[in-house]
């Protein structure tokens, strides 16, 4: 069953049993990442970084849009469309004892509203995801040759405040 039948299918049965249907909202929009995927870029990181990474890992999205508009994700459902695939190239890396990311270059058409598209990657713990927008703008970024960037497929969908979403359905932009 696809995720488009599968949602409205538990959408159904939750108004079947009688429960309210809460319509959910994007938190942001995002390209998220799958599982093997995720792997794949954490061992290329370590490689050419030639660092480990920190402790607490994320690597799950690139942020497009932190509390979009129901305008800006009616053009997002249209366009590329909830759950594309999309192509990805990461093109660089910075990381200092507070922070690890990659940098992104995204497909033409779709922007970033961060001033660099990119992966957070890990953190000491101690330090916020956000913090990686402040990194990725100093001195230390390391631009990769082409043979050591990596290109990856993701997800176009939006974090709820729960889980990643690929479709409309159940949300208020349904």
């Amino acid at each position: 069953m696809d995720e488009r039948r599968e949602a409205l299918h538990e959408e159904l049965a939750s108004i079947l049993e009688g429960k309210k249907v809460k319509r959910k909202k994007a938190v942001y929009v995002g390209l998220f990442v799958g599982d093997e995927d995720k792997r794949k870029i954490r061992r290329w990181y370590e490689r050419v970084s030639a660092q480990p990474l920190l402790p607490n890992t994320f690597g799950h999205h690139i942020t497009l849009k932190f509390k979009p508009s129901e305008t800006e994700m009616a053009q997002l459902v249209r366009e590329p469309g909830l759950g594309a695939e999309v192509p990805v190239t990461l093109t660089a890396v910075a990381g200092d004892s507070k922070a690890q990311a990659a940098v992104a270059k995204l497909p033409t058409g779709l922007l970033s509203r961060n001033p660099v598209p990119h992966l957070t990657l890990a953190t000491s713990g101690a330090t916020k995801p956000v913090y990686s927008n402040e990194l990725l703008q100093g001195d230390d970024v390391k631009q990769l040759p082409f043979a050591e960037q990596l290109p990856v497929k993701m997800r176009l969908g939006f974090f709820n405040g729960k889980e990643p979403q690929f479709t409309e359905v159940g949300s208020i932009y349904e």
